[in-house]
């Protein structure tokens, strides 16, 4: 996933900025029209505007698609509730042939444990805040389950916000009807959403 600033300008308002403490320094110190300015004169004006272009850059350069667990929540349920199950890039119960169809088409290595408490359906791509992600459908006590799985180096954790279940860390959350659990595991943030207890899905989460 390529990240960056993409190309992007300081604002008009940042020009304005700089013109007038130039032009409020010149009303300061006037000059003679026939003097030449002598770069002491100007050195601290000009160091002035470098210093607010260069915090300004900063600002631009910033990652703008860096998310925390919070936001990611209503994403994650948003895309469960519209995903349609039969229209999965592939349907498989196999799990290694899941695995295979996916590692030719998402740029990270993710586990996907064999377990008897879903059953599994299948997946497909998808782009959640502009970066790809692995989907995989469950069935569990009659409902669909979603496993989101995608890279999440970036994403600003909630460390004080987690439960601590058998020494892993889990954020648990709720929302419009829906249950959620997500957690880390080398560099890669997983997902689980569906309409069923969290006890359920932390069951099957403990399977990772």
């Amino acid at each position: 996933m390529k990240r960056g600033a993409g190309g992007q300008k300081a604002p008009a308002s940042l020009r304005e900025r700089i013109l007038a403490r130039i032009a409020g320094e010149r009303a300061l110190s006037p000059m003679p029209s026939s003097e030449t300015p002598s770069w002491p004169t100007w050195a601290p004006v000009l160091a002035a505007a470098m210093l607010l272009v260069a915090s300004m850059t900063i600002l631009l350069l910033r990652p703008a698609n860096r998310i925390t667990p919070r936001r990611l929540a209503p994403i994650l349920i948003a895309d469960h509730r519209e995903t349609v199950p039969d229209r999965m890039q592939i349907v498989t119960p196999d799990r290694q042939a899941l695995l295979d169809w996916f590692q030719q088409r998402v740029d990270f290595a993710f586990r996907l444990p064999a377990t008897r408490a879903a059953e599994l359906i299948g997946g497909r791509l998808c782009h959640l805040q502009g970066r790809r992600a692995a989907l995989i459908a469950y069935r569990h006590a009659h409902q669909r389950v979603s496993l989101y799985v995608f890279d999440g180096r970036d994403v600003e954790w909630p460390e004080k916000r987690l439960a601590s279940i058998d020494g892993r860390r889990f954020l648990v959350s709720a929302e419009r009807g829906y249950n959620l659990i997500l957690w880390r595991d080398r560099g890669l943030v997983y997902g689980l959403v569906g309409d069923v207890p969290h006890s359920d899905l932390l069951q099957l989460a403990m399977q990772f």
